[in-house]
């Protein structure tokens, strides 16, 4: 894919539902991954855009129950779902 990338000048790509949330520079491409909702810490990424710049920051969920608690109960509803 990358080859592609370079050849059609493809200044960023995104690409979600990871285990893990990372931005990576592989020549002239910004890739960029972002965590599930289902992992904690629960996160999303921000991205800011200008006229010349791509800006990308991680935000944190300000949950009502701590990260380890909803992905307790996430996981726990997931498996209930599965087996109606």
């Amino acid at each position: 894919m990358q080859d592609l990338f370079t050849k059609y000048q493809v200044p960023v790509v995104f690409s979600g539902h990871s285990h893990i949330q990372y931005t990576k520079q592989i020549n002239q491409t910004t890739e960029i991954v972002t965590s599930a909702l289902s992992i904690a810490p629960v996160q999303y990424g921000q991205v800011t855009l200008t006229n010349d710049t791509l800006h990308y920051k991680t935000k944190e969920v300000e949950a009502i129950v701590d990260d380890e608690t909803f992905f307790k109960l996430t996981s726990y509803n997931k498996s209930i779902d599965t087996f109606k």
